[in-house]
């Protein structure tokens, strides 16, 4: 059983989760074949146009950790 406050705590629990998924967008910048420091992609082995670092391609695939 889950009293009011417990409720409360795990509302704002996934508030806060939902609002810092949100802030994670898609792009080259934030997917995991993406390589920051050499600006390469090693899924396609190249450089990305720079429309697609923007928002990352159909193959973008997030990082289990999102830092």
């Amino acid at each position: 059983m889950i009293g009011k406050e417990q409720w409360a705590k795990m509302l704002q629990y996934h508030r806060n989760e939902v609002a810092r998924f949100e802030a994670f967008k898609p792009s080259c910048q934030t997917c995991s074949h993406y390589s920051v420091k050499r600006t390469h992609c090693a899924k396609f082995n190249a450089r990305p146009p720079q429309d697609v670092l923007a928002e990352g391609c159909v193959d973008w695939d997030m990082d289990n950790i999102p830092f």
